[in-house]
């Protein structure tokens, strides 16, 4: 008779994100899955630093892909905040559950330690992540490449979640380049960071579909950030049972693909795409 696959339990996971609408959505699905086993979360601090201030980050954006894009960036990354608490009163009254938490209010709620960076790298940060003793980090949303002095610390490594199907479309808005390179299908990759890399690493779970023409960006970037998270689960529960399989990826497959230019939307609006509708961004914080 064949002995089952010895347990490996994940008990300190330490999450890497930034304050968006799309972590809003994602990391609460984690939190209340994994309660009491998140020991840290650290929270990118956007502006500043490497980045530039909130201006000239503003400046850039509008630079390089126009206003159109610099609202949907403004909609998951400034109006997320002030919409959630306004919605999250709405949904008391009406006795319906929170959907979409600022990451220091979820941190409250469950009792995690939270601290933010400009840069996740730094020996001061590193150390305090190392004293959290995590088994696991996994990162989601995060605006940082990862360093190997942080990809060593957890006993299973670093997990990223990406909205979008490797190794085809790497990068940080890969829905918006399925569109303009004529990608039907869409999806949600969870895989481990192994270099300093950008979604690059082995591919532990990967899920994906149809995509709908008539949907937004942003619309689908909240879906495929939630998928991301349920396979994350998934995968975690796997790599604890012994059970995970990690497939290399094909190093000539798919490209990466940065933040799109004026030209480059030109050709998502030719091809039938758009960015964001309000409706879009108002539902998500009261959809079931």
């Amino acid at each position: 008779m064949s002995q089952p696959p010895a347990t490996r339990p994940i008990n300190r996971i330490v999450l890497l994100s930034l304050d968006s609408l799309y972590s809003g959505l994602a990391l609460p699905l984690l939190a209340e899955h994994f309660q009491g086993r998140i020991v840290g979360i650290c929270l990118s601090r956007r502006f500043g630093g490497k980045y530039g201030s909130l201006w000239t980050q503003i400046k850039r954006n509008y630079s390089r892909s126009g206003l159109d894009f610099l609202v949907y960036l403004s909609l998951q990354l400034f109006l997320f905040f002030p919409m959630s608490y306004v919605a999250g009163g709405i949904n008391r009254l009406l006795g319906r559950r929170k959907r979409v938490y600022p990451l220091r209010q979820l941190a409250r709620k469950y009792g995690i330690p939270v601290f933010s960076t400009r840069e996740p790298n730094s020996d001061g940060i590193v150390q305090r992540i190392r004293s959290l003793k995590p088994d696991l980090i996994v990162s989601c949303y995060f605006d940082h490449v990862i360093r190997r002095q942080l990809i060593e610390i957890p006993t299973f490594g670093v997990l990223n979640i990406h909205s979008g199907i490797l190794p085809d479309m790497k990068g940080p808005v890969p829905n918006i380049w399925a569109v303009i390179e004529g990608h039907e299908r869409v999806g949600a990759t969870v895989h481990y960071v192994d270099a300093e890399t950008l979604d690059t690493g082995p591919v532990l779970k990967v899920s994906g579909f149809e995509r709908n023409a008539d949907e937004s960006a942003l619309s689908l970037d909240c879906r495929l950030l939630r998928l991301g998270a349920r396979l994350a689960i998934e995968a975690i529960a796997e790599i604890e049972n012994g059970n995970a399989r990690a497939v290399v990826q094909d190093e000539k497959a798919g490209h990466y693909f940065s933040y799109p230019t004026r030209d480059d939307l030109r050709r998502f609006y030719q091809r039938g795409g758009r960015l964001y509708r309000v409706r879009d961004f108002v539902r998500q914080f009261f959809a079931g």
